[in-house]
């Protein structure tokens, strides 16, 4: 107060921030100074930090910058308070849920459940994909289109192992060597795995399908 009636009324607008900022750094101060007060090392086992920054009247914003990182430095030593503005609160905290990546339609499902199991088995699980193909196949043919009465199981069972044992092993090992030798997805190498599979493959697979039926059927070679 008595400073203020010393003062001109010219010179109290200039004043009046430097008071502020002097009130703004005594309430900083305080409980820096509380937390040195009841400091004990003993207990805490952590040295207490003390700084003396002093006030430059010319640069009042970066003075108070300086003063107001002292007192964060000092409550993060001491362990006062909830932390500090710095974060220092340690303790655990609950992990965010992770978005859960599993799908909920049961057919996209069993889908991954197959790519998976396809990459993990690969010659087991295309015989059993060519299995249930000739199975259905014959099924469907029996039912729908000839109307097989009565249902022709040996035939079923004819068809289904070809398919497990003879078509869809052989087709793994062909296709996994043409997909070798001929490497890409352009038109070219399409035209010509294409070509291959149309002219060459497809003569051999037909020999191999009517050999194993005439095999199972006890039928010579005629019937091939």
């Amino acid at each position: 107060a008595s400073l203020i009636k010393r003062t001109s009324s010219t010179h109290l607008p200039m004043m009046l921030p430097l008071l502020l900022f002097i009130s703004e750094a005594a309430a900083l101060l305080a409980p820096a100074a509380g937390f040195r007060a009841g400091f004990t090392p003993v207990v805490h086992r952590t040295p207490a930090l003390t700084m003396h920054m002093p006030f430059s009247p010319k640069q009042p914003l970066a003075s108070f910058r300086v003063l107001r990182a002292s007192v964060e430095m000092q409550e993060a030593a001491t362990g006062g308070g909830d932390g500090g503005s710095g974060g220092g609160d340690t303790s655990d905290r609950p992990d965010r849920p992770e978005d859960d990546d599993e799908p909920t339609n049961p057919l996209v499902k069993a889908w991954k459940g197959y790519e998976k199991l396809l990459d993990e088995k690969p010659l087991l699980m295309k015989a059993l994909t060519s299995l249930t193909g000739f199975a259905i196949g014959d099924i469907l043919a029996q039912i729908f289109i000839q109307k097989t009465n009565p249902f022709d199981w040996a035939r079923l069972f004819r068809l289904a192992s070809f398919g497990f044992l003879v078509h869809g092993t052989s087709s793994h090992w062909f296709y996994g060597k043409l997909d070798g030798m001929i490497p890409g997805t352009n038109a070219a190498a399409v035209f010509t795995k294409v070509f291959i599979d149309q002219v060459l493959w497809n003569p051999i697979f037909g020999v191999m399908f009517f050999s194993y039926v005439a095999l199972l059927e006890v039928k010579g070679l005629d019937y091939v």
